[in-house]
């Protein structure tokens, strides 16, 4: 078991896999992150715990270039069913503009 070694704004921080950040390649306003560290958050959809791991972090904020003060707020499989559910909606919408288009 990981015991956290510390609380932010209600999420456990873990200090195991902390991973030092590349700041030339993040995208922050005035304080970048130093080091990237596994947090667990609650997921506002099935309000289960998740761990945002460093490496994810790493991967949002240094390859996807995401503003370091973006937050997951959802576990991943939440966040997979919304990507689904995003993808049905805009094949739905393109089959209605499709319908409309044609004579």
């Amino acid at each position: 078991m990981i015991i956290p070694i510390g609380d932010i704004r209600g999420c456990a921080i873990y200090q195991r896999r902390a991973i030092p950040a590349a700041i030339e390649q993040q995208s922050y306003c005035i304080y970048p992150r130093n080091l990237y560290i596994d947090i667990q958050k609650q997921c506002v959809d099935c309000h289960r715990a998740f761990i945002f791991f460093a490496k994810e972090q790493q991967y949002w904020f240094e390859q996807l270039k995401f503003w370091i003060d973006a937050n997951a707020i959802k576990c991943f499989e939440c966040r997979k069913k919304s990507r689904a559910i995003n993808r049905l909606q805009i094949t739905y919408v393109n089959l209605i503009i499709k319908d409309h288009i044609a004579p």
